[in-house]
């Protein structure tokens, strides 16, 4: 049997996903690596050790499936800040996607992004957490590493491509996340790259997701026991290839993995963008992959646990007893700041209304429901039309968070059967077209679903009001914005300012707020407190019932 083997460099882990000529995953296995986290939002990985574990996943796989291997595949990470110098290596350990200290060195560089017309280029507003970002960040913070510096990859599995080929390259997709490339043309814009004073030379060249960039060296054949001169496909970033190998074009997929997104594939028109949310370039030309990420999703699950001293499916199972009644606290996910529907990478989480008769079944239950209301207000940002959700990683497998899911959003919530290896699964979709390997046909993708969860009554009924909380930096307004069921009492108090009484009723205590009338609107899907202006505890606050809003302006 002739074998591609797909390497998944992801947040946490590697993962390699062997698939057989019919497309079927014959095996599975990964290796951990480690991340950094920083005081002020650093998170980083050192990229010697994606190399490693690339090294010790494939010691894994049978020696005979090793040498099956006929191609390879990549996805990975991306948004990441990769400095090499020029002899390829690495000059500093990578900035990941989610390191936040770049924010700092953002402003200069949004100001001659926007100066040169960059949006309308990029298809996208620029960001904070955009490579270029961080590569200004170290220029500043780190001169000296800057100056060694020959090259930047936006890609982890672009540096795994340099060590299997010797070939520098990244792909449309993780081009999209540097904040440079013109998403119309794929290239990078010369007069956008000219304006933030990049040398331009930095830049990887931009290659098709299914190009093959170079065959295996001999040197890492033989570390990684595979047959030497397989060709390696460049493959593309991990939102790209999770949405085009497990949701059909226009179907909604959510991803739970460290983080998460929402995404949804459909034909690119430049003239719409950008849109208010993040448009990246699909495997395929002309198409594009509309996505809402969150920074927290497994993440927050994870660090829960660490706390609670409990595995997963110890936890789900209590949380699971805690949903006949269901608990009345909140989890806000931004442990590291948020990126979408809004972005703040200051913000940080809470847990709210805690009980002292709670145990951490019901505070488990509280993480797991506030990465799922994260994702419908990720949801309502993206004005998705009905249908139901694919949802895929590693969140996929847990017993309860799917339901969650599918009674926060009010959508069926179908589960993969092999959750963590539908990124792979696109990967082996770029590369089987690139090789004239058979295709798996769409019907696959559905075939591949393990079970469907359906909405219950809607958590209005189910709950007491819960509150979903985000910060909206610089701006004045606290904004009261409806649900689905009447709200008949108020009274929350939070960052120095009350709303209280019935409903229709407000009294704003924080000095020099003003009240403004209330007004129906059926049609929302929450109540949305946006306390904006105020370090700290400029926080918005959702309440999922409620048809009335309030307006209340410094």
């Amino acid at each position: 049997m002739s074998i591609l083997l797909v390497f998944d460099l992801g947040t946490t882990a590697l993962k390699l996903v062997a698939f057989g000529e019919d497309g079927r995953p014959a095996r599975q296995v990964e290796a951990r690596h480690p991340t950094r986290s920083i005081p002020g939002g650093g998170q980083e990985q050192d990229p010697e050790g994606w190399w490693t574990a690339a090294v010790t996943a494939c010691a894994a796989l049978p020696a005979a499936m090793r040498d099956s291997v006929r191609a390879i595949a990549l996805v990975g990470t991306m948004e990441n800040l990769v400095p090499l110098d020029a002899d390829g290596r690495p000059v500093r350990p990578a900035l990941l996607y989610s390191d936040g200290r770049s924010g700092v060195a953002f402003p200069p560089v949004l100001d001659r992004l926007l100066a040169a017309g960059a949006p309308a280029v990029l298809g996208n507003a620029p960001g904070p957490l955009n490579m270029i970002a961080k590569f200004h960040w170290l220029q500043q913070a780190e001169p000296e590493a800057a100056r060694r510096v020959a090259t930047i990859l936006p890609g982890a599995k672009d540096y795994l491509a340099l060590r299997l080929t010797g070939r520098l390259a990244t792909d449309p997709a993780a081009a999209t996340t540097v904040g440079l490339m013109d998403i119309a043309r794929r290239v990078w814009s010369a007069p956008l790259v000219e304006a933030v004073g990049l040398d331009p030379a930095l830049l990887p060249p931009i290659l098709p997701a299914d190009a093959v960039i170079g065959t295996l060296r001999p040197t890492a054949a033989l570390a990684l026991g595979l047959p030497m001169d397989c060709p390696v496909v460049n493959g593309c970033g991990d939102a790209a290839a999770s949405t085009f190998g497990a949701a059909a074009d226009g179907q909604l997929h959510v991803y739970l993995g460290t983080s998460g997104w929402v995404a949804r594939s459909r034909p690119l028109d430049p003239a719409a963008l950008p849109r208010p949310f993040t448009t990246l370039a699909h495997p395929r030309a002309g198409w594009a992959i509309e996505i809402a990420p969150l920074l927290t999703a497994g993440d927050a699950v994870g660090w829960f646990g660490r706390i609670a001293g409990a595995e997963l499916a110890v936890l789900d199972a209590e949380a699971e007893a805690a949903d006949l009644v269901p608990p009345e606290t909140l989890f806000l996910p931004y442990l590291k700041g948020e990126r979408s529907p809004f972005v703040d990478l200051a913000l940080r989480g809470a847990l709210l209304d805690l009980d002292i008769a709670q145990g951490r079944g019901a505070l488990h239950y509280a993480v797991l429901e506030g990465v799922a209301l994260a994702l419908r207000n990720n949801l309502d940002a993206m004005a998705a039309l009905p249908g139901t959700i694919r949802l895929t990683g590693g969140g996929g497998a847990s017993r309860i968070w799917p339901q969650l899911i599918a009674d926060a959003t009010g959508r069926v919530v179908e589960c993969a059967d092999l959750p963590t290896a539908t990124t792979a699964m696109g990967g082996y979709r770029i590369a089987a077209a690139a090789l004239g390997w058979p295709t798996p046909p769409e019907y696959w993708r559905s075939a591949l679903i393990r079970r469907c969860c359906i909405p219950r009554q809607p958590p209005s009924l189910r709950h007491t009001p819960k509150l979903q909380q985000r910060s909206s930096s610089g701006l004045d307004e606290l904004v009261l914005v409806p649900g689905e069921d009447a709200l008949h009492e108020v009274a929350i108090a939070i960052g120095g300012l009350r709303c209280e009484g019935e409903l229709g009723q407000a009294a704003p205590v924080r000095p020099g707020f003003e009240d403004r009338p209330l007004h129906s609107d059926r049609d929302s899907s929450a109540i949305e407190y946006a306390l904006r202006g105020c370090r700290r505890t400029d926080q918005a606050i959702f309440l999922c019932c409620g048809h009335r809003s309030v307006s209340l302006t410094r």
